[in-house]
């Protein structure tokens, strides 16, 4: 594996700058336009992407109270889409506006404190190949970056900010849409075209590739083949690397979604949990909470009748359908991510693409499946 390393690309870094946000100012209305990403800081915080104002929406967890917005150009934002917290540090990608042609305007990453809402860095990485930043992790002492625009993947140090390394797979990583990464502590894991693909954090190697598929056998013929499915969430668990799927084909039924659990020693897929319902269809994320899966399902479109809008929890042992929870809160209802904070779910809700000006977060009770609160 080359590595390139190189600081040319971040001419435009401004260092630290004091451009400290009051948390006792006045919250603009609306504190939600179009959220895209949600994160806890495991401090009872959560941080918000708004993409269609440009801002992130700071929420206490215990009180759903709105303690700060930060939004405008100056820090950086422009579509904010993917958030990372590593102590006091926020890290935020900005993807910018996907182009006719498929590229992307540009590439911003926006480093800011998480007590007093101060700037300490915005990074342009344009140059270095960082357009169209969907996803970023932190990996210990860097921080991982997805650019969907460049099918790249760029290490940087997360105390310098400058660029390590980056990365091209195109082979292997899914060039079609965003990218979900999750550290386990020890490597890295990313989806891909077919699966997902464990990198070295330290040397960007791939480590090992594990595919997701259903063995089928196609109209007509008399044997089965792989049915490759495409995962678009993944995580983790002691033992387990979960991913969240697209639609696939069993060889007798048509599955809307599909859950695989996958095991990091011998990076083989162990069981895979499939509905041929809508309990799991156009799934955005999946998160582990105790012995069950969460699976969070977008709304799928009215000529199927409005379904989706969801939380579905599995059983992680056998895949048993344990409750689905409806998230519809209006016909405009567009979840898009989901995290744990203070012992609660919590699910962004972007009011839907055309809808603009709207966003909420609900909280979960992963006891009940009661939806808690609505914060707007």
């Amino acid at each position: 594996m080359r590595f390139r390393a190189t600081c040319g690309g971040l001419a435009l870094l401004l260092g630290a700058f004091a451009l400290a946000v009051n948390a006792s100012a006045a919250v603009p209305a609306p504190p939600f336009n179009s959220p895209d990403a949600v994160v806890s800081d495991g401090a009872g915080h959560l941080w918000i992407a708004n993409g269609g104002n440009f801002g992130i929406t700071e929420v206490d967890a215990a009180t759903g109270r709105i303690l700060r917005v930060v939004h405008g150009a100056q820090y950086g934002f422009n579509n904010p889409s993917a958030i990372a917290v590593s102590g006091q540090n926020v890290w935020v990608t900005s993807e910018g506006y996907e182009r006719g042609d498929g590229s992307f305007s540009e590439g911003v990453l926006t480093q800011f404190n998480s007590t007093t809402g101060s700037v300490h860095r915005r990074m342009n990485l344009a140059g270095d190949g960082g357009t169209g930043l969907d996803g970023v992790v932190v990996t210990g002492p860097d921080v991982w970056l997805s650019a969907r625009g460049t099918a790249a993947q760029i290490k940087m140090d997360l105390a310098s900010g400058q660029v390590v390394s980056i990365f091209h797979k195109n082979a292997i990583v899914n060039t079609q849409g965003p990218s979900s990464f999750v550290f386990d502590g020890t490597n890295l894991w990313m989806t891909g075209q077919k699966g997902v693909v464990e990198l070295s954090p330290r040397t960007g190697q791939i480590l090992h590739s594990a595919s997701v598929f259903v063995m089928a056998t196609p109209p007509g013929a008399s044997y089965a083949a792989p049915s490759y499915l495409s995962p678009v969430a993944i995580t983790f668990s002691p033992g387990h690397v979960w991913t969240g799927n697209g639609a696939g084909y069993d060889g007798k039924h048509s599955l809307p979604g599909s859950v695989s659990d996958i095991n990091p020693t011998t990076d083989k897929e162990v069981h895979l949990f499939a509905s041929t319902h809508d309990d799991l269809d156009n799934i955005q994320k999946i998160i582990v909470v105790g012995s069950d899966l969460w699976v969070l399902n977008g709304q799928i479109g009215p000529s199927q009748g409005m379904q989706g809008a969801s939380l579905t929890e599995l059983d992680s042992t056998t895949g048993a359908l344990v409750r689905v929870v409806s998230l519809r809160d209006s016909p405009f209802s567009e979840p898009v991510d989901v995290t744990m904070a203070n012992g609660a779910i919590w699910v962004v809700d972007n009011g839907g693409e055309s809808n603009r000006n709207v966003g909420y977060l609900l909280e979960v009770s992963p006891a009940t499946g009661a939806i808690i609160r609505r914060v707007s």
